[in-house]
């Protein structure tokens, strides 16, 4: 009613009640996480408000209203309802950890493991449920005998032993440590399959945009990358930790107290404080094994680091410097963790607060960090750059005139100032927006080597720096490119950019799950999506790098 939205939901009691829920429009952005306490009011006289637990599934849009033709639409209400029984593991006969199965693979999951079904019995009673069982190194259709692992609440997990009716879109892995290693998930499958799935499983982030032909013809097919192997430059192996002692299982660092929690007392891991790791340097340096097989004197699961000698994924050049990195360590008996950088100018360094310099083909050249974030994937990196600026700084979807585009493009989370550089020349004035200030002076560093004289960069965090963006550009004639961490933008960045509201925003993301829920509210605050591209920056692995464009609603302040 108005800008209110209201739903009902059985809340699942000794006596189902019905409830009704209002909830503003506006406030409801704040609540897309997947639990949220919200205020209920009940239906009968009392009306007295009283909070409930709740979780968000996919709402069904108003009938006759514009949500339901786009299809955008708040998530509405599923309720736990105490009758209904829930198949878990503590209620069902699952073949016991060791056991050899044969399962059929019938998806293949956003984790790259591939999923069966088992059917099996409940203990109470003659029901028969299915069960599903994870098995990392499966193809969906294939019909593959696992041995069982460990069960969770809800699944299993097994390990793959051999597979007895092969996927078409298998091949060799040219890894010899695949099945073990969790650095890589997709070695085993086809290239062009592996952009089917990625573009599949970008579609089942985004199908709440609209009907599948709507969102089909928003998704664009994936970018390929030029090189499949040999494209990272840059790795950090790391050496193994021992099995954590406590009554709960944690990730430990080593302090002058010993082995101690890292919530409990922080240490830099890089072995910049000198930090000597003993035997540990001896042992395998790597990265963790796909699948925990073994349990600590306590009984819990741990997982130990796979030796990882060569890696098809990454550069030449860091392979052939990985035998004299893995002899340094051992000699050091350190670091914990290592880095390897290869840049065409530098070569490989393991200094991670060295400063290097990469030149981009068509873009330029820029220095940064040899331990800070700059893309890994030179290969496709200069046409991933190419489209976001010429998506950020296009004309205005409703205007006609030869320059009636953005005059201020606005980049948050910019780093040394890759996206802010290339589109210098495109618009009257760039303002860059970072946290870290080693980041911004390199950006600088970089803008002068550029001959950019119209870009501004600001040691500001996004929240801060979009405060007070209203003083230093008009909304209606800004774009804003935003590309933040894996975990996406915080409550607080994304008030602040829909408070600013620019023109355009060109949403880049490395986790498509965390860019779709904040599409959500922005999309629920007057953005429409124009277009979204994905980019595999990662060959063999199940990561993809997305860019979203989205336009303000004509009307939206």
């Amino acid at each position: 009613r108005g800008s209110g939205l209201w739903n009902e939901v059985i809340v699942g009691t000794a006596s189902p009640m019905r409830w009704c829920l209002q909830q503003d429009a506006r406030s409801m952005t704040s609540c897309r996480l997947g639990r949220a306490s919200l205020k209920l009011c009940h239906g009968a006289s009392s009306g007295v408000a009283q909070p409930l637990q709740a979780r968000f599934c996919r709402a069904r849009p108003a009938q006759g209203s514009a949500a339901e033709a786009r299809g955008q639409h708040f998530e509405n209400l599923r309720p736990d309802l105490g009758e209904v029984k829930r198949v878990r593991s503590s209620n069902c006969e699952i073949p016991p950890e060791g056991s050899c199965i044969t399962v059929r693979i019938d998806t293949l999951l956003g984790s790259g493991e591939g999923q069966g079904k088992l059917v099996v019995q409940r203990r109470e009673g003659d029901e028969e449920v299915s069960w599903p069982v994870r098995v990392f190194g499966a193809l969906r259709g294939e019909l593959v005998e696992v041995q069982m692992c460990r069960s969770f609440r809800n699944y299993s997990e097994a390990s793959l032993t051999r597979v007895l009716e092969s996927s078409k879109d298998r091949v060799e892995p040219p890894c010899p440590v695949f099945l073990q290693c969790s650095g890589c998930q997709f070695q085993h499958l086809a290239y062009e399959a592996q952009l089917t799935w990625k573009r599949r499983y970008l579609l089942r982030q985004l199908e709440w945009l609209g009907d599948a032909e709507f969102v089909d013809a928003l998704v664009r097919p994936v970018v390929p990358s030029p090189r499949q192997y040999g494209y990272r430059r840059k790795v950090t192996p790391h050496l193994q930790m021992p099995p954590p002692t406590g009554s709960k299982p944690r990730r430990l660092e080593r302090s002058s107290k010993g082995w101690v929690s890292a919530a409990s007392e922080r240490r830099d891991l890089s072995g910049e404080d000198g930090s000597d790791w003993g035997d540990l340097a001896l042992g395998p340096l790597g990265y963790l094994e796909q699948v925990a097989r073994e349990r600590t004197p306590n009984g819990h699961w741990w997982k130990r680091v796979v030796d990882v000698t060569t890696c098809p994924v990454a550069t030449d050049a860091i392979n052939a410097a990985l035998p004299e990195a893995r002899d340094h360590v051992r000699a050091r008996r350190g670091p914990f963790s290592l880095l390897l950088r290869h840049t065409e100018h530098d070569g490989v360094t393991s200094e991670r607060g060295r400063v290097v310099r990469e030149n981009v083909p068509g873009i330029g050249r820029f220095f940064f960090r040899a331990g800070g974030f700059f893309q890994s994937n030179l290969s496709i990196l200069p046409a991933l750059v190419h489209h976001v600026v010429d998506a950020a700084t296009a004309q205005w979807a409703d205007g006609g005139g030869a320059d009636d585009g953005p005059e201020v493009l606005v980049d948050a989370y910019c780093g040394v100032g890759l996206f802010s550089l290339a589109a210098g020349v495109r618009v009257r004035r760039v303002i860059g927006l970072e946290l870290d200030k080693d980041a911004v002076r390199l950006a600088k560093r970089n803008a002068a080597a550029h001959g950019t004289q119209n870009a501004t960069f600001l040691p500001l965090s996004v929240e801060e720096g979009l405060e007070g963006l209203a003083a230093m550009a008009n909304p209606s004639s800004t774009s804003m490119v935003i590309d933040p961490p894996r975990a996406g933008l915080s409550d607080v960045a994304l008030g602040a950019l829909l408070a600013f509201g620019p023109r355009r925003i060109t949403y880049v993301s490395c986790d498509c799950s965390t860019q779709s829920r904040d599409l959500r509210s922005i999309t629920a605050a007057g953005y429409s999506v124009a277009k979204v591209t994905p980019f595999d920056m990662f060959p063999q692995s199940n990561h993809i790098e997305v860019v979203a464009v989205l336009e303000r609603s004509a009307g939206v302040a």
